[in-house]
């Protein structure tokens, strides 16, 4: 999915679900950073 429908109750579950499974090799390659999630944006800190 690219775009969803305004009002679409399950965004923010399916946004983390796919972020997750996208950003599960990142996280094993990099265990030193912290990354916040808050709805759609991403805060990367070291």
């Amino acid at each position: 999915w690219k775009v969803l429908p305004q009002g679409f109750k399950n965004s923010p579950t399916l946004f983390d679900e796919a972020l997750h499974r996208d950003l599960a090799v990142f996280r094993v390659q990099h265990p030193s950073l912290i990354l916040l999630q808050y709805v759609d944006d991403l805060l990367l800190a070291s």
